[in-house]
């Protein structure tokens, strides 16, 4: 997605009768797509000791070593330019050599960029009244034809969704707001609701796309109860509430964003309760409240993130009561309260953060009561003010937990709480 990271992944496998040494290769990234750059750094060691992989547009290996049948793999994370146009791209690296002998012909890979979810705000500063509605693809078109139902008259028109609508992309703009009968299906390689006064979720509707986008520019946007969603990438962004409706279901094998990017007391985001995701990754970020909503289920294979931006009274991420969730790595994070909350079940394959940046009275990093928390790498609970583990939880930490709060008096550990870690850390542990 244009502005957003991939991960190059290389792979090296010797074949042959004997060790090899002084593995060299070079890949051009601004060959790829004008701007395409490594945010990695340098990487060491990882095709044997002393081997290394650098650069920024160009990346140059280096002082690879393998023995006989051995095989090496490592990845390096790109930044793709916001500007770049939807389409295939051909990666090809240098010949593999040997201490400057070839030994292999260059490696290829495809970098398949999708389009890019983009907020239409090129609107005149005119109200709305009535409804266009849509059955067709030609009703569609003629919403358009006639300047969203303005057609010559002082006001635009809401647009609602009567039918299912297949295309190779269903690019579906209002100045006013959309909205879907119960069920509609919309189908097509790019699909994106955008409506600048909203994007009504009273029903639940589905999508099959490879990449989907649900905007608003002044208004809320989302999914609605019930809603059903098999994507690569799905983006939900307004100004207010952006959110995944209750008992939804959300099958991606890439991204699923949410974000509501206003600076107000509405600008809300939830997962709500009931709801599945299963992503590649979650983003989900709010000015004030980011919650995976009450007895939902999330299964990510990489990084779970959820974040609250501002410094409202009421400002808190995390995770509601009963929420599962088993991800790579996970970190919430807001200036206020960050929680694991009340019976919750987080499975983390790496590192978990929970964190509260600021130290206002109600800021606090708290895992609450009955969660169950199983980290396969380190754990940081930390606050600038309160930082509590629960009655009846359990927290089991195979590297490092560390705990702290601003200070030990502000610590609070129940006695019921059942703690096990391969070390720890803070003032609230010693």
């Amino acid at each position: 997605i244009p502005g957003e990271d991939v991960v190059l992944t290389f792979t090296i496998t010797n074949v042959g009768q004997i060790g090899i040494a002084g593995l060299t290769f070079t890949d051009d990234l601004d060959a790829v797509v004008s701007g395409l750059a490594s945010t990695s750094g340098p990487l060491s060691d990882v095709c044997g000791a002393g081997s290394s992989i650098s650069g920024t547009s160009v990346l140059s290996f280096a002082g690879g070593a393998l023995p006989v049948g051995d095989a090496c793999s490592f990845d390096v994370t790109l930044a793709v330019p916001s500007g770049t146009e939807a389409g295939d791209y051909d990666n090809v690296t240098s010949n593999l050599e040997d201490d400057g002998e070839f030994l292999h012909a260059p490696a290829t890979a495809t970098l398949t960029v999708a389009e890019a979810c983009v907020i239409e705000t090129d609107y005149d500063p005119v109200g709305c009244s009535g409804t266009f509605k849509v059955y067709t693809l030609s009703d569609l078109d003629a919403y358009y034809a006639s300047d969203f139902g303005r057609d010559g008259g002082s006001k635009y028109m809401d647009l609602k969704i009567m039918s299912d609508l297949t295309s190779d992309n269903l690019d579906i703009r209002s100045p006013c707001s959309i909205s879907l009968v119960d069920d509609v299906e919309l189908s097509a390689d790019f699909v994106s609701l955008d409506g600048r006064k909203g994007v009504q979720d009273n029903n639940g509707y589905r999508i099959v796309a490879e990449n989907a986008c649900i905007l608003s520019e002044t208004d809320n946007a989302g999914l609605g109860s019930g809603s059903v969603v098999t994507a690569e990438n799905l983006t939900v962004q307004a100004l207010k509430t952006a959110k995944i409706g209750q008992n939804s279901d959300v099958n991606l094998t890439g991204l699923l964003t949410v974000i509501s990017n206003g600076d107000l007391s509405a600008s809300n985001v939830i997962i709500k309760s009931g709801s599945n995701v299963d992503a590649g990754s979650l983003w989900i970020e709010a000015v004030k409240s980011a919650h995976i909503g009450q007895n939902t289920t999330v299964l990510v294979d990489g990084a779970v993130t959820v974040l609250s931006t501002g410094d409202f009274g009421s400002s808190d991420a995390g995770l509601k009561s009963g929420a599962s969730v088993t991800a790579g790595s996970m970190s919430i994070s807001s200036s206020r309260e960050a929680k694991i909350g009340q019976d919750t079940t987080v499975v983390v394959t790496s590192d978990l953060l929970v964190e509260s940046t600021g130290n206002a009275s109600g800021s606090e990093a708290n895992v609450n009561a009955g969660a169950n928390v199983d980290v396969g790498g380190d754990m940081d609970l930390v606050s600038g003010n309160k930082a509590k583990i629960g009655n009846s939880t359990t927290v089991v930490v195979d590297g490092n937990l560390n705990m702290n709060a601003v200070a030990p008096n502000k610590c609070t550990v129940a006695g019921s709480a059942n703690i096990t870690a391969g070390s720890t850390s803070g003032n609230c542990l010693e």
